[in-house]
Order: C-alpha cells, then sequence, then structure tokens
C-alpha cells in the first residue's frame, strides 16, 4: 500500500493524510508537535502513553526533518481507521531491517489489547455499548 507523508511549509515532516507519524531511533519514540500541522490524534495520544507506561521508553515531540525517516530504526503510522502500521520503505529506501520492528510489534500489541478492553489499567479508554 502506499500512502503519502505530508511536510510542513518549512519542509519539516508533518503526518500522512489521515494518520500521525511516529519514528523509533535507540530507545526513543519520536513525533512531530502540533505546531508541526498534525491532527492531535486519540490514538497518537494511546501511542505515547504506551511507549511510556509499558514500554518503558523515552517520547519526545520535536521537529523531524524527511532524511531523519530514513535512517530511523523504525517508522510508523497510528490512526483510528489503521491503528498502527508500520512502514517498511519510504522514497524506495528500507528503513530499519525493511519489516516490522520490534517496538512498533510490542505498542501495536498492547494498543489491541486495550482497544479491546483486555488491559484493566487503560479500562477508561473504553466505552460499553448496550
Amino acid at each position: 500500500m502506499d500512502e503519502a507523508i505530508l511536510l510542513t511549509e518549512k519542509g519539516n515532516v508533518s503526518e500522512g493524510p489521515g494518520e500521525n507519524i511516529f519514528i523509533v531511533k535507540g530507545n526513543k519514540l519520536i513525533t512531530p508537535p502540533i505546531s508541526d500541522n498534525i491532527l492531535p490524534g486519540i490514538t497518537r495520544d494511546t501511542v505515547m502513553h504506551i511507549a511510556k507506561n509499558e514500554l518503558h521508553l523515552s517520547v519526545s515531540e520535536q521537529s523531524l526533518v524527511r532524511a531523519e525517516l530514513y535512517s530511523a530504526d523504525e517508522v510508523f503510522f497510528t490512526g483510528t481507521a489503521i491503528g498502527i502500521k508500520p512502514i517498511v520503505n519510504i522514497d524506495h529506501r528500507i528503513i530499519g531491517t525493511g519489516k516490522e520492528g520490534t517496538v512498533t510489534q510490542n505498542i501495536r500489541f498492547h494498543y489491541g489489547q486495550i482497544v479491546r478492553g483486555n488491559n484493566p489499567r487503560y479500562s477508561g479508554y473504553c466505552t460499553p455499548v448496550y
């Protein structure tokens, strides 16, 4: 599947057409700040909580230039419609190993547990439907 990565007027990474973007660099999760024209998504916020509280990763919001995507260990999109989706190549460049990375897998696992109501610590994230 092809998807666009949008840039700001200054050339910084912003987001996808309907998704927020994250990179993993070492033990750090990085996502563009709100000031880089992104939608402050609920899934984005949830991923930042998972990274901090479940995976004990450092999380920062900072402007990213396009080249930082190419050199990242992992890159992924987040969004209500797609959940957590790994990005394995950008502009025909392989990201990391060219496969979904461990951090992305772990975040996707925890996110799945949360949205299905299987993690009682996040029960406030779910609304029962009767």
